[in-house]
């Protein structure tokens, strides 16, 4: 807003005691005692606010700039602006005292006069409405917080169990029959793991649901780190066996299509959909983040099985390797198989 008017220095000490009763904390560059180019602090408390008011009156260039700014970061703008500043003037061949016509379609509260009434009321109520989402998204961020350090503070026993119980619940909330590898112990849906096999998947969770002719497969794979030789038990083991026929005549399975999901979660380590898609060369990136898919030619018919022709498997890999998604893995699961 314009500086060292009488009038827009007053209505700015109105809107910060009627925004005071909300809880908002109003900020004036011209207010904060700081030592640096002046520029360069609006601009950086442009990018430290939760929203910013712009008022519009005698029409400051540099106004309009630090709005743009704002709305590119993106920060919400409340445009205000006195109320004659919305219709031409013939002593004003600048239009210092006009609303410019890029804005003029933005819902702006005006005032009349310092203390007017109205004006306080439309501003608090707007202002609440933008700060709604902003406060909702704190508590999100906050609870997040809180999830990732309790998270971190776990034992690795502790937390490898944790997203075992989690994928458990779910899971069996969908229907899947749920089977926890054991490396000791094979069950009739794991028995196209090998020993070698189950001694590196132990501890893993598969769940398997029929739809009809379809059948629905999840793996879920909580590990320290993803190494090559893991790698090549995904590849060989894991995934190359979903298209064998060895699987479906052992589990007595006839499906037309078979979608098999693989939830890869490394508790450490870095560039684990990189080292995956290096070791297991038809992996592709798939649409959704995080996850790679086989490519077409994964099909359960590239066994010339003239029986099945048109049995189809489709299998996507998703990797969660970041504590802020371990941490909130019931909400990656949801949205990964949604309910």
């Amino acid at each position: 807003m314009a500086f060292d008017h009488n009038d827009t220095d007053s209505i700015f000490q109105q809107m910060k005691r009627t925004l005071r009763e909300i809880g908002v904390s109003l900020r004036r560059v011209d207010s904060i005692e700081h030592n640096d180019d002046i520029d360069d602090r609006i601009i950086l408390e442009i990018k430290q606010a939760d929203f910013v008011i712009a008022d519009l009156t005698y029409a400051r260039p540099s106004v309009y700039f630090e709005a743009g700014y704002a709305q590119g970061r993106p920060v919400p703008v409340v445009y205000t602006a006195r109320n004659d500043h919305f219709q031409s003037r013939s002593d004003d061949s600048h239009g210092n005292f006009r609303v410019h016509f890029d804005l003029q379609m933005r819902n702006i509260i005006v005032w009349a006069r310092p203390g007017d009434a109205m004006f306080a009321r439309r501003l608090k109520t707007r202002v609440n409405k933008v700060i709604s989402p902003i406060l909702k998204q704190k508590l999100m961020d906050g609870a997040a917080k809180h999830r990732e350090a309790s998270f971190k503070d776990l034992a690795l026993k502790d937390q490898l169990d944790l997203l075992r119980r989690t994928a458990r619940h779910h899971f069996e909330g969908l229907g899947f029959e749920i089977t926890t590898v054991d490396r000791n112990q094979p069950t009739d849906a794991s028995i196209w793991l090998d020993d070698w096999a189950r001694e590196y998947f132990s501890g893993a969770i598969l769940g398997i649901k029929r739809d009809g002719r379809n059948l629905r497969m999840v793996f879920f794979h909580p590990v320290r780190s993803v190494n090559k030789q893991l790698c090549q038990q995904y590849r060989y083991k894991l995934i190359g066996m979903q298209g064998s026929r060895d699987l479906y005549e052992k589990g007595k399975w006839n499906p037309r299509k078979a979608v098999f999901d693989i939830f890869v979660c490394a508790l450490s380590g870095s560039n684990v959909m990189r080292r995956l898609s290096m070791e297991i060369p038809h992996l592709r990136a798939g649409t959704a983040a995080h996850s790679l898919v086989s490519e077409s030619s994964l099909l359960i018919d590239r066994l010339q099985s003239s029986k099945h022709p048109h049995r189809r498997l489709e299998v996507t890999v998703h990797v969660v390797d970041s504590i802020r998604r371990l941490s909130n893995l019931e909400q990656e699961l949801e949205v990964r198989i949604p309910k």
